[in-house]
Protein backbone atom coordinates (compact mmCIF):
# COMPACT_ATOMS: atom_id res chain seq x y z
CA UNK A 1 0.00 0.00 0.00
CA UNK A 2 2.91 2.52 1.11
CA UNK A 3 4.74 1.56 -2.36
CA UNK A 4 1.49 1.61 -4.68
CA UNK A 5 -0.10 5.39 -3.22
CA UNK A 6 3.06 7.24 -2.90
CA UNK A 7 5.48 6.26 -5.48
CA UNK A 8 3.25 5.71 -8.61
CA UNK A 9 2.58 8.57 -10.11
CA UNK A 10 5.43 10.52 -11.32
CA UNK A 11 7.47 8.96 -8.33
CA UNK A 12 7.27 12.48 -6.86
CA UNK A 13 3.63 12.99 -6.22
CA UNK A 14 0.35 11.56 -4.39
CA UNK A 15 -2.06 13.70 -6.17
CA UNK A 16 -5.92 14.23 -7.64
CA UNK A 17 -6.24 15.33 -11.01
CA UNK A 18 -9.92 15.95 -10.50
CA UNK A 19 -10.18 19.59 -10.03
CA UNK A 20 -12.07 20.19 -6.97
CA UNK A 21 -12.76 17.09 -6.20
CA UNK A 22 -10.69 15.25 -4.15
CA UNK A 23 -9.65 11.22 -4.07
CA UNK A 24 -10.70 9.53 -1.00
CA UNK A 25 -8.47 7.03 0.36
CA UNK A 26 -9.76 5.06 2.94
CA UNK A 27 -6.62 3.80 4.79
CA UNK A 28 -8.80 1.32 6.96
CA UNK A 29 -6.62 1.05 10.38
CA UNK A 30 -3.24 0.88 8.05
CA UNK A 31 -1.27 4.14 7.84
CA UNK A 32 1.39 5.43 4.88
CA UNK A 33 4.94 6.27 5.68
CA UNK A 34 7.51 7.84 3.73
CA UNK A 35 11.35 8.39 4.67
CA UNK A 36 13.95 9.82 2.06
CA UNK A 37 14.57 7.29 -0.74
CA UNK A 38 18.47 6.84 -1.55
CA UNK A 39 17.60 7.15 -4.87
CA UNK A 40 16.19 10.44 -5.21
CA UNK A 41 14.51 10.31 -8.51
CA UNK A 42 11.88 8.96 -6.52
CA UNK A 43 11.52 11.52 -3.98
CA UNK A 44 8.07 12.37 -2.64
CA UNK A 45 7.67 16.14 -2.64
CA UNK A 46 4.15 16.65 -3.41
CA UNK A 47 0.69 15.73 -2.07
CA UNK A 48 -2.19 17.49 -3.25
CA UNK A 49 -6.20 16.82 -3.42
CA UNK A 50 -6.59 14.09 -0.95
CA UNK A 51 -8.73 13.06 1.48
CA UNK A 52 -7.08 9.96 4.03
CA UNK A 53 -9.84 8.96 6.41
CA UNK A 54 -9.36 6.21 9.54
CA UNK A 55 -5.64 6.02 9.70
CA UNK A 56 -3.96 4.03 12.54
CA UNK A 57 -0.75 3.65 14.20
CA UNK A 58 -0.90 0.84 16.85
CA UNK A 59 1.04 2.72 19.39
CA UNK A 60 4.13 -0.23 20.19
CA UNK A 61 6.81 0.82 22.43
CA UNK A 62 9.10 3.60 20.20
CA UNK A 63 12.19 2.56 18.89
CA UNK A 64 15.48 4.45 19.47
CA UNK A 65 15.20 5.55 15.82
CA UNK A 66 11.06 5.84 16.14
CA UNK A 67 10.38 4.60 13.44
CA UNK A 68 6.82 3.27 12.02
CA UNK A 69 5.81 4.28 15.16
CA UNK A 70 4.28 7.68 14.74
CA UNK A 71 1.74 9.78 12.84
CA UNK A 72 -1.87 7.74 12.72
CA UNK A 73 -2.21 8.75 8.61
CA UNK A 74 1.04 9.80 7.23
CA UNK A 75 4.59 9.13 9.00
CA UNK A 76 7.09 11.04 8.04
CA UNK A 77 11.33 10.55 9.33
CA UNK A 78 14.67 11.78 8.38
CA UNK A 79 13.15 13.91 5.37
CA UNK A 80 15.58 16.20 3.75
CA UNK A 81 14.05 17.80 0.78
CA UNK A 82 11.37 19.97 0.54
CA UNK A 83 7.59 18.38 0.52
CA UNK A 84 4.25 20.48 0.21
CA UNK A 85 0.94 19.14 1.57
CA UNK A 86 -2.18 21.06 0.11
CA UNK A 87 -5.76 20.76 0.20
CA UNK A 88 -5.50 17.68 2.04
CA UNK A 89 -7.69 16.64 4.44
CA UNK A 90 -6.98 14.40 7.79
CA UNK A 91 -10.15 13.29 9.11
CA UNK A 92 -10.69 10.14 11.98
CA UNK A 93 -6.39 9.12 12.38
CA UNK A 94 -5.65 7.79 15.17
CA UNK A 95 -2.36 6.54 17.22
CA UNK A 96 -2.42 4.52 20.49
CA UNK A 97 -0.23 4.42 23.34
CA UNK A 98 2.97 6.71 23.73
CA UNK A 99 2.52 7.24 19.75
CA UNK A 100 2.31 10.99 18.47
CA UNK A 101 0.13 12.53 15.73
CA UNK A 102 -3.13 11.40 15.35
CA UNK A 103 -3.06 12.45 11.94
CA UNK A 104 0.57 13.70 10.22
CA UNK A 105 4.00 13.14 11.89
CA UNK A 106 7.55 15.00 11.00
CA UNK A 107 10.36 13.70 12.97
CA UNK A 108 14.16 14.29 11.96
CA UNK A 109 13.59 15.93 9.39
CA UNK A 110 15.10 18.97 7.94
CA UNK A 111 12.34 19.73 5.23
CA UNK A 112 11.16 22.12 5.18
CA UNK A 113 7.27 21.06 5.23
CA UNK A 114 4.49 23.52 3.70
CA UNK A 115 0.93 22.69 4.75
CA UNK A 116 -1.37 24.97 3.14
CA UNK A 117 -5.44 24.57 2.82
CA UNK A 118 -5.62 21.45 4.86
CA UNK A 119 -8.07 20.53 7.40
CA UNK A 120 -7.51 18.13 10.24
CA UNK A 121 -10.88 16.75 11.84
CA UNK A 122 -11.00 14.74 14.47
CA UNK A 123 -7.79 12.96 14.65
CA UNK A 124 -6.86 11.25 17.71
CA UNK A 125 -3.60 10.64 19.72
CA UNK A 126 -2.98 8.53 22.27
CA UNK A 127 0.07 10.58 23.66
CA UNK A 128 0.97 14.09 22.27
CA UNK A 129 -0.54 15.96 19.40
CA UNK A 130 -4.11 15.20 18.40
CA UNK A 131 -3.47 15.62 15.20
CA UNK A 132 -0.14 16.58 13.70
CA UNK A 133 3.32 15.53 15.51
CA UNK A 134 6.75 17.71 14.92
CA UNK A 135 9.50 16.34 16.22
CA UNK A 136 13.34 17.30 16.80
CA UNK A 137 14.30 19.66 14.66
CA UNK A 138 11.76 20.00 11.91
CA UNK A 139 10.97 22.57 10.20
CA UNK A 140 6.46 23.52 9.30
CA UNK A 141 5.18 26.30 7.73
CA UNK A 142 1.62 25.78 7.97
CA UNK A 143 -1.07 28.47 6.11
CA UNK A 144 -4.78 28.74 5.61
CA UNK A 145 -5.73 25.38 7.12
CA UNK A 146 -8.33 24.29 9.88
CA UNK A 147 -7.76 22.27 13.41
CA UNK A 148 -11.02 21.29 14.46
CA UNK A 149 -11.94 18.50 17.16
CA UNK A 150 -8.75 17.02 17.64
CA UNK A 151 -8.04 15.74 21.09
CA UNK A 152 -4.94 14.62 22.99
CA UNK A 153 -4.45 12.27 26.07
CA UNK A 154 -1.21 14.16 26.54
CA UNK A 155 -0.29 17.47 25.57
CA UNK A 156 -0.84 19.44 22.33
CA UNK A 157 -4.71 18.99 21.37
CA UNK A 158 -4.14 19.85 17.72
CA UNK A 159 -0.51 20.19 17.63
CA UNK A 160 2.98 19.11 19.68
CA UNK A 161 6.20 20.56 18.96
CA UNK A 162 9.22 19.49 20.81
CA UNK A 163 12.95 18.50 20.78
CA UNK A 164 13.25 16.56 24.07
CA UNK A 165 14.62 14.02 22.18
CA UNK A 166 17.00 15.43 19.46
CA UNK A 167 20.60 14.83 20.84
CA UNK A 168 21.80 17.42 18.55
CA UNK A 169 19.69 20.05 19.99
CA UNK A 170 18.53 21.68 16.78
CA UNK A 171 15.17 22.99 17.58
CA UNK A 172 11.80 22.54 16.15
CA UNK A 173 10.51 25.51 13.94
CA UNK A 174 6.16 26.13 13.81
CA UNK A 175 4.73 28.63 11.68
CA UNK A 176 1.23 29.28 11.44
CA UNK A 177 -0.55 31.70 9.23
CA UNK A 178 -4.15 32.37 8.49
CA UNK A 179 -5.52 29.38 10.78
CA UNK A 180 -7.98 27.80 12.93
CA UNK A 181 -7.75 25.69 15.96
CA UNK A 182 -11.23 25.14 17.24
CA UNK A 183 -12.78 22.83 20.30
CA UNK A 184 -9.60 20.98 20.16
CA UNK A 185 -8.92 19.23 23.77
CA UNK A 186 -5.84 17.86 25.97
CA UNK A 187 -5.87 16.19 28.68
CA UNK A 188 -2.44 17.53 30.28
CA UNK A 189 -0.87 20.65 28.31
CA UNK A 190 -1.88 22.77 25.44
CA UNK A 191 -5.68 22.26 24.24
CA UNK A 192 -4.07 23.79 20.81
CA UNK A 193 -1.06 23.59 20.83
CA UNK A 194 1.95 22.51 22.95
CA UNK A 195 5.32 23.35 22.54
CA UNK A 196 8.54 21.45 24.38
CA UNK A 197 12.02 23.43 23.60
CA UNK A 198 10.79 24.71 20.17
CA UNK A 199 9.75 27.96 18.44
CA UNK A 200 6.44 29.07 17.34
CA UNK A 201 5.42 31.76 15.20
CA UNK A 202 1.59 32.67 14.66
CA UNK A 203 -0.14 35.41 13.09
CA UNK A 204 -3.91 36.22 11.45
CA UNK A 205 -4.66 32.94 13.59
CA UNK A 206 -7.82 31.98 15.34
CA UNK A 207 -8.09 29.90 18.75
CA UNK A 208 -11.70 28.99 20.00
CA UNK A 209 -13.01 26.68 22.65
CA UNK A 210 -9.88 24.56 23.29
CA UNK A 211 -9.66 22.86 26.19
CA UNK A 212 -6.62 21.60 28.75
CA UNK A 213 -5.60 21.05 32.07
CA UNK A 214 -2.88 23.79 31.77
CA UNK A 215 -3.08 26.43 29.09
CA UNK A 216 -6.42 26.24 27.52
CA UNK A 217 -4.62 27.41 23.80
CA UNK A 218 -1.11 27.00 24.17
CA UNK A 219 1.17 25.46 26.51
CA UNK A 220 4.80 26.35 26.47
CA UNK A 221 7.93 24.92 28.09
CA UNK A 222 11.47 26.27 27.27
CA UNK A 223 10.07 27.54 24.37
CA UNK A 224 9.20 30.70 22.21
CA UNK A 225 5.50 31.93 20.63
CA UNK A 226 5.57 35.62 18.55
CA UNK A 227 2.04 36.16 17.96
CA UNK A 228 0.86 39.03 15.79
CA UNK A 229 -2.75 39.66 15.37
CA UNK A 230 -4.44 36.62 17.09
CA UNK A 231 -7.41 36.03 18.40
CA UNK A 232 -7.95 33.42 21.70
CA UNK A 233 -11.60 33.38 22.62
CA UNK A 234 -13.53 30.79 24.57
CA UNK A 235 -10.89 28.80 25.88
CA UNK A 236 -10.15 27.13 29.27
CA UNK A 237 -7.70 25.49 31.10
CA UNK A 238 -8.68 23.61 34.45
CA UNK A 239 -5.52 24.60 36.28
CA UNK A 240 -3.63 27.77 34.62
CA UNK A 241 -3.97 29.92 31.55
CA UNK A 242 -7.37 29.81 30.62
CA UNK A 243 -5.21 31.10 26.69
CA UNK A 244 -1.58 30.80 27.08
CA UNK A 245 0.34 29.03 29.73
CA UNK A 246 4.19 29.98 29.45
CA UNK A 247 6.61 28.22 31.45
CA UNK A 248 10.56 29.29 31.60
CA UNK A 249 10.05 30.51 27.83
CA UNK A 250 9.89 33.94 25.95
CA UNK A 251 6.34 35.12 24.02
CA UNK A 252 6.00 38.26 22.48
CA UNK A 253 2.49 39.17 21.77
CA UNK A 254 1.29 42.10 19.02
CA UNK A 255 -2.19 43.09 18.38
CA UNK A 256 -3.56 39.87 20.09
CA UNK A 257 -7.29 39.57 21.71
CA UNK A 258 -7.60 37.60 24.54
CA UNK A 259 -11.95 37.45 25.19
CA UNK A 260 -13.83 35.49 27.64
CA UNK A 261 -11.03 32.92 28.11
CA UNK A 262 -10.90 31.21 31.64
CA UNK A 263 -8.73 29.41 34.31
CA UNK A 264 -8.39 28.76 38.07
CA UNK A 265 -5.83 31.13 37.72
CA UNK A 266 -4.22 33.34 34.78
CA UNK A 267 -7.55 33.55 32.79
CA UNK A 268 -6.26 34.58 30.09
CA UNK A 269 -2.59 34.51 30.18
CA UNK A 270 -0.54 32.60 32.99
CA UNK A 271 3.38 33.18 32.94
CA UNK A 272 6.17 31.80 35.49
CA UNK A 273 10.27 31.97 35.17
CA UNK A 274 9.55 33.73 31.43
CA UNK A 275 10.04 37.10 29.38
CA UNK A 276 6.57 38.71 28.35
CA UNK A 277 6.16 41.51 26.23
CA UNK A 278 2.51 42.42 25.20
CA UNK A 279 2.18 45.44 22.21
CA UNK A 280 -1.15 46.46 21.59
CA UNK A 281 -2.98 43.53 23.28
CA UNK A 282 -6.43 43.01 24.25
CA UNK A 283 -7.90 41.13 27.40
CA UNK A 284 -11.67 41.01 27.40
CA UNK A 285 -13.72 39.32 30.05
CA UNK A 286 -11.21 36.92 30.91
CA UNK A 287 -11.69 35.04 34.57
CA UNK A 288 -9.43 33.76 37.11
CA UNK A 289 -12.47 31.35 38.42
CA UNK A 290 -10.48 30.51 41.92
CA UNK A 291 -7.26 32.10 41.88
CA UNK A 292 -5.26 35.30 40.67
CA UNK A 293 -5.11 37.32 37.41
CA UNK A 294 -8.29 37.19 35.50
CA UNK A 295 -6.23 38.73 33.01
CA UNK A 296 -2.75 38.07 33.31
CA UNK A 297 -0.72 36.11 36.38
CA UNK A 298 2.68 37.10 36.20
CA UNK A 299 4.82 35.01 39.11
CA UNK A 300 8.69 33.93 39.73
CA UNK A 301 11.46 35.63 38.13
CA UNK A 302 9.04 36.91 35.51
CA UNK A 303 9.63 39.87 33.13
CA UNK A 304 6.35 41.73 31.98
CA UNK A 305 5.84 44.59 29.63
CA UNK A 306 2.67 45.51 28.51
CA UNK A 307 2.85 48.60 25.92
CA UNK A 308 -0.28 50.34 24.03
CA UNK A 309 -2.61 47.45 25.75
CA UNK A 310 -6.15 47.49 27.11
CA UNK A 311 -7.54 45.11 30.15
CA UNK A 312 -11.55 45.19 30.21
CA UNK A 313 -14.09 43.75 32.27
CA UNK A 314 -11.51 40.94 33.46
CA UNK A 315 -12.02 39.16 37.32
CA UNK A 316 -10.46 37.32 40.04
CA UNK A 317 -13.95 36.86 42.11
CA UNK A 318 -11.97 35.19 44.93
CA UNK A 319 -8.87 36.12 44.24
CA UNK A 320 -6.16 39.03 43.96
CA UNK A 321 -5.42 40.99 40.41
CA UNK A 322 -8.64 41.65 37.45
CA UNK A 323 -6.49 42.76 35.53
CA UNK A 324 -2.90 41.81 36.11
CA UNK A 325 -1.92 39.89 39.04
CA UNK A 326 1.98 40.12 39.76
CA UNK A 327 3.79 38.41 42.36
CA UNK A 328 7.80 37.78 42.39
CA UNK A 329 8.65 39.38 38.98
CA UNK A 330 11.51 40.37 37.66
CA UNK A 331 10.37 43.35 36.34
CA UNK A 332 7.35 45.32 35.95
CA UNK A 333 6.44 47.82 33.22
CA UNK A 334 2.99 49.18 31.94
CA UNK A 335 3.40 51.94 29.75
CA UNK A 336 0.30 53.79 27.58
CA UNK A 337 -2.29 51.27 28.53
CA UNK A 338 -6.33 51.37 29.91
CA UNK A 339 -7.24 49.26 33.16
CA UNK A 340 -11.04 49.44 33.06
CA UNK A 341 -14.01 47.69 34.53
CA UNK A 342 -11.81 44.99 36.39
CA UNK A 343 -12.71 42.92 39.69
CA UNK A 344 -11.17 41.68 42.34
CA UNK A 345 -11.29 40.99 45.89
CA UNK A 346 -8.38 42.77 46.23
CA UNK A 347 -6.62 44.14 43.73
CA UNK A 348 -9.65 45.06 41.50
CA UNK A 349 -7.46 46.73 38.31
CA UNK A 350 -3.63 45.51 39.05
CA UNK A 351 -2.41 43.52 42.39
CA UNK A 352 1.75 43.73 43.20
CA UNK A 353 3.35 41.82 45.28
CA UNK A 354 7.24 40.72 46.75
CA UNK A 355 9.17 42.64 44.10
CA UNK A 356 11.93 45.47 44.08
CA UNK A 357 9.76 47.94 41.72
CA UNK A 358 7.25 48.34 39.53
CA UNK A 359 6.46 50.70 36.85
CA UNK A 360 3.20 51.90 35.75
CA UNK A 361 3.38 54.69 33.09
CA UNK A 362 0.51 57.05 31.42
CA UNK A 363 -1.91 54.37 32.17
CA UNK A 364 -5.66 54.85 33.07
CA UNK A 365 -7.41 52.90 36.07
CA UNK A 366 -11.52 53.72 35.26
CA UNK A 367 -13.92 51.92 37.36
CA UNK A 368 -12.39 49.00 38.86
CA UNK A 369 -13.64 47.63 42.17
CA UNK A 370 -12.34 45.86 45.11
CA UNK A 371 -14.96 43.47 46.93
CA UNK A 372 -12.62 42.37 49.95
CA UNK A 373 -11.34 43.56 52.92
CA UNK A 374 -8.12 44.72 51.98
CA UNK A 375 -8.88 47.16 49.14
CA UNK A 376 -7.39 48.63 46.49
CA UNK A 377 -9.93 48.88 43.80
CA UNK A 378 -7.00 50.07 41.40
CA UNK A 379 -4.00 48.77 42.52
CA UNK A 380 -2.85 46.76 45.79
CA UNK A 381 0.76 46.72 46.31
CA UNK A 382 2.33 44.44 49.30
CA UNK A 383 5.75 44.24 49.74
CA UNK A 384 6.69 46.12 47.07
CA UNK A 385 9.66 48.62 47.19
CA UNK A 386 8.83 51.08 45.50
CA UNK A 387 5.74 51.77 42.72
CA UNK A 388 6.20 54.67 40.46
CA UNK A 389 3.01 56.20 39.23
CA UNK A 390 3.94 58.12 36.25
CA UNK A 391 1.29 59.85 34.76
CA UNK A 392 -1.76 57.72 35.35
CA UNK A 393 -5.03 58.60 36.55
CA UNK A 394 -7.55 56.84 38.77
CA UNK A 395 -10.81 57.51 38.09
CA UNK A 396 -14.23 56.22 39.33
CA UNK A 397 -12.58 53.22 40.81
CA UNK A 398 -13.90 51.37 44.23
CA UNK A 399 -12.70 49.92 47.30
CA UNK A 400 -16.22 48.68 48.57
CA UNK A 401 -15.04 47.08 51.88
CA UNK A 402 -11.24 48.14 52.27
CA UNK A 403 -9.08 51.05 51.81
CA UNK A 404 -7.30 52.80 48.64
CA UNK A 405 -10.61 53.34 45.87
CA UNK A 406 -7.54 54.27 43.44
CA UNK A 407 -4.41 52.26 45.26
CA UNK A 408 -3.76 50.87 48.50
CA UNK A 409 -0.12 49.42 50.05
CA UNK A 410 1.15 47.79 52.51
CA UNK A 411 4.14 45.73 54.40
CA UNK A 412 4.82 42.52 56.14
CA UNK A 413 3.30 43.16 59.61
CA UNK A 414 6.82 43.90 61.07
CA UNK A 415 7.79 46.45 58.35
CA UNK A 416 4.26 48.06 58.85
CA UNK A 417 5.14 48.18 62.80
CA UNK A 418 7.94 50.43 62.13
CA UNK A 419 7.27 54.07 63.05
CA UNK A 420 9.83 55.06 60.08
CA UNK A 421 8.14 53.07 57.20
CA UNK A 422 7.52 55.19 54.45
CA UNK A 423 4.86 54.78 51.20
CA UNK A 424 6.58 53.39 48.64
CA UNK A 425 3.77 54.80 46.20
CA UNK A 426 5.24 57.49 44.18
CA UNK A 427 2.68 59.43 42.25
CA UNK A 428 4.26 61.73 39.66
CA UNK A 429 1.88 63.71 37.72
CA UNK A 430 1.72 65.24 34.31
CA UNK A 431 1.32 68.34 32.37
CA UNK A 432 2.45 70.38 36.11
CA UNK A 433 -0.89 69.11 37.81
CA UNK A 434 -1.33 67.75 41.68
CA UNK A 435 -0.61 64.95 42.58
CA UNK A 436 -4.20 64.36 43.79
CA UNK A 437 -5.21 65.76 40.40
CA UNK A 438 -4.91 62.63 38.93
CA UNK A 439 -7.42 61.00 41.47
CA UNK A 440 -10.79 61.44 40.59
CA UNK A 441 -14.31 60.35 42.48
CA UNK A 442 -12.78 57.27 43.72
CA UNK A 443 -14.32 55.61 46.74
CA UNK A 444 -13.19 53.27 49.34
CA UNK A 445 -14.21 52.29 53.44
CA UNK A 446 -11.43 54.79 53.65
CA UNK A 447 -8.66 56.69 51.58
CA UNK A 448 -10.73 57.13 49.03
CA UNK A 449 -7.63 57.69 46.58
CA UNK A 450 -5.28 56.14 48.23
CA UNK A 451 -4.68 54.38 51.35
CA UNK A 452 -2.14 52.14 53.24
CA UNK A 453 -3.17 49.03 54.67
CA UNK A 454 -5.11 48.98 58.21
CA UNK A 455 -3.18 46.52 60.38
CA UNK A 456 -5.05 48.74 62.96
CA UNK A 457 -8.14 47.85 65.14
CA UNK A 458 -10.89 50.19 63.51
CA UNK A 459 -14.15 50.38 65.65
CA UNK A 460 -17.11 51.80 63.65
CA UNK A 461 -19.64 52.15 66.36
CA UNK A 462 -20.12 52.51 70.19
CA UNK A 463 -17.90 54.38 72.80
CA UNK A 464 -14.43 54.90 72.56
CA UNK A 465 -12.11 55.06 74.84
CA UNK A 466 -9.38 56.56 72.31
CA UNK A 467 -9.62 60.20 72.72
CA UNK A 468 -6.05 60.85 70.89
CA UNK A 469 -4.76 60.52 67.15
CA UNK A 470 -3.23 57.28 66.78
CA UNK A 471 -1.87 57.68 63.67
CA UNK A 472 -0.67 60.40 61.25
CA UNK A 473 0.08 60.27 57.74
CA UNK A 474 3.16 62.41 56.37
CA UNK A 475 1.74 62.39 52.70
CA UNK A 476 0.57 66.33 53.17
CA UNK A 477 -1.47 65.33 49.66
CA UNK A 478 -3.27 61.90 50.53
Amino acid sequence: LERTVLMSIDGVQLRSENGSKHTHINLNGTRLHYADPQNHLYALHRIEGVTLTNGYGSGRSISPTFQHEHGGSLFFIQVHHTVLIKDVIFKAGTVNGVSMGGALAFVRSSGPFFITSCQFHSNVAGSNGGALAVMDGVDVQISDSVFLNNSASGDGGALFATNTFDAKGKRSLVTATSTAFRMNTAVLNGGAVAAEESDAAFIDSVFDTCLAAEGGAFFLARSSLRGTRLTLTGNTAVKSGGGIYSGASTIDMRSTNFTKNAAASGGGLHIVFSDASLHLAGFFENTATTGNGGGVFSSLKTSLQVFDSQFDANTAPTGEGGGIFVDENKILNIERSFITECSAHAGGGVSLSSMSAATISACEFRNCTATGLVGGGGVKSHDVNTVALSCSWFLGNKALLGGGGGVVWDFSTEKMSDESVESPIHVIPCDGRSRTSMFLENEASYGPHLASGGYALIQIGGPSQDTTTSFASADTDF
